[in-house]
């Protein structure tokens, strides 16, 4: 996935390719690539039959660099699943263009 530093729109989304109706908790975890974490924020399920999620909002924050994620869903008998299963989700941040006052 590619975002451009601030952008809150479109609002960016995952298919996790599973049924989460009725899941008690899905996580988006995310961390840099010296394995420090950086978000750790629900992500909201928008099709709960086909598994579409969408991002946290604090996605908008991140400041340019590259990273890998996972979500992470909690169903409900306590089962916990991450997706995807193999791998990360790998996440640049461009930075964005800025105006820089001139002479």
């Amino acid at each position: 996935m590619r975002l451009v530093e601030g952008d809150t729109f479109p609002e960016p989304t995952y298919d996790l390719n599973a049924d989460v109706t009725g899941a008690t908790s899905i996580k988006f975890r995310l961390m840099n690539l010296q394995d420090i974490g950086v978000i750790d924020d629900d992500a909201v399920a928008v099709d709960e039959d086909e598994g579409i999620v969408k991002y946290p909002d604090s996605m908008a924050a991140l400041p340019a660099g590259a990273y890998r994620g996972a979500f992470v869903v909690t169903f409900a008998g306590g089962d916990v699943q991450h997706f995807p299963q193999a791998g990360h989700i790998e996440v640049l941040v461009e930075q964005a263009v800025s105006l820089v006052p001139g002479p």
